[in-house]
């Protein structure tokens, strides 16, 4: 497959910002609790580790945290390096990032509002500024043009994370119900054509994956609002399948609450610039 190709078929998943705002925004705060939990914690102190013992980070880098959610891997770096900036595109996210930083007592972290997909590199004065250009689970890398935008703004290493495989049967059964089939074959789309892109313009990214799964409880409302939004990506949906959506939901619920069981693999790339 060429470059053009991979290029056509990864940005045909559009994207509504506006949209994606307002959803992640609802999930704030869930994102922020996650912060310490084991396995989070488990999982960073991992992924910082690997990238002091490869010359990734030190004292001296900077580093751009691409939705950077509630800033938790912004704040770990802060504690290590000269300067973290994260970026989202959700105000509510910012707001607990900030304040994450705030309680650590950081003076090298900022926050900033932006969507990667419309930040102007020269306009932000980003070109060639970062040691570490890092974007983990991140939506904002969603085309050829935000990964290569990645690559133009980092001066040594360019990291980002996605999923390999998912499986969550809540969802597999509402794709069922409203498209006739599951789309588990979306799953991996961002890594699949991120390496390819990356190899065609002359980058070689390591990449290793970490097997996972995880539980969530979620109010109806909850579910509702966020299996509607990813459904939705996949095509605009009509009131008769909202519907459906909502009585399915309402069909598993006990006391009004929904167990979300998701099982995943996570690819991890990293890739050196210069």
């Amino acid at each position: 497959m060429t470059v053009k190709l991979f290029s056509n078929d990864w940005e045909s998943r559009h994207i509504d910002l506006k949209e994606s705002e307002k959803f992640w925004d609802m999930r704030a705060e869930e994102f922020a609790a996650h912060k310490d939990s084991r396995e989070k914690i488990e999982g960073i102190e991992n992924l910082l580790s690997f990238f002091e013992s490869n010359g990734v980070i030190h004292n001296a880098a900077k580093i751009l945290d691409i939705g950077c959610g509630p800033g938790i891997y912004t704040v770990e770096f802060g504690k290590r390096v000269r300067e973290a900036m994260g970026i989202d595109i959700s105000s509510e996210m910012l707001k607990y990032a900030r304040a994450n930083s705030r309680a650590e007592g950081l003076g090298n972290t900022s926050f900033k509002k932006a969507a990667w997909e419309e930040v102007d590199l020269d306009e932000y004065g980003w070109s060639r500024k970062f040691d570490l250009v890092f974007a983990s689970m991140s939506p904002g890398i969603s085309s050829r043009d935000a990964l290569l935008k990645m690559v133009h703004a980092s001066r040594g290493y360019c990291f980002m994370s996605s999923f390999a495989y998912r499986r969550d049967i809540v969802r597999q059964n509402l794709e069922e119900i409203i498209f006739g089939g599951a789309r588990e074959h979306h799953n991996g789309a961002t890594i699949y054509y991120s390496f390819n892109t990356l190899w065609e313009a002359g980058y070689y990214p390591e990449i290793f994956y970490r097997d996972t799964e995880w539980e969530n409880i979620l109010s109806l409302d909850q579910a509702l609002f966020r299996y509607t939004h990813w459904l939705t990506r996949e095509q605009a949906l009509d009131k008769k399948q909202q519907i459906k959506i909502h009585e399915y939901l309402e069909s598993i619920s006990i006391d009004g609450f929904i167990k979300e069981h998701t099982e995943a693999k996570i690819g991890y790339m990293l890739w050196k610039v210069c």
